[in-house]
C-alpha cells in the first residue's frame, strides 16, 4: 500500500476529513465512533460500497481508489500530470457524493500541491 506512492511519477496523498464521523450505520442510526476497534472496518466497507456504486460514472478512478486507501488516507501515484488532475477532480466529486470532504492534498509535484 505505502509503496503505491513510489510506483508512478506523481505521488499523491490526501485525507478524508472527519471520516469516522461521516458514517452512519443504517441499522442503528448512529455515528461510528473514532477509536473503536471496528471503526476502520466500517469506514473501508462504506468506502468500497460507495466506490462500487460510483464506478458506473468514474470507472478508472474508482478502481484506482479501491486499492489506494489506508483507513482514511489516500496514498496513490500516477505517471501523467493530466491523470493526477483527473484523479484530484474525480476523487473530490466521488467522495462529495458520499458527503465526505477529501483534504490535505500533498504531492511531490509542486503544481499539484
Amino acid at each position: 500500500m505505502i509503496l503505491n506512492v513510489r510506483l508512478g511519477k506523481h505521488g499523491i496523498t490526501a485525507d478524508i476529513e472527519r471520516a469516522f464521523l461521516q458514517i452512519e450505520l443504517a441499522q442503528k442510526i448512529e455515528k461510528v465512533t473514532f477509536g473503536v476497534t471496528c471503526s476502520p472496518f466500517h469506514l473501508i466497507g462504506v468506502l468500497l460500497k460507495h466506490l462500487k456504486d460510483e464506478s458506473i460514472n468514474f470507472p478508472e478512478t474508482c478502481e484506482l481508489l479501491k486499492e489506494s486507501f489506508y483507513v482514511d488516507d489516500l496514498i496513490v501515484s500516477v505517471d501523467d500530470f493530466e491523470d493526477a488532475v483527473k484523479l484530484f477532480n474525480e476523487t473530490r466529486e466521488i467522495l462529495s457524493r458520499a458527503s465526505m470532504n477529501i483534504r490535505k492534498w500533498k504531492s511531490n509535484n509542486e503544481k499539484l500541491r
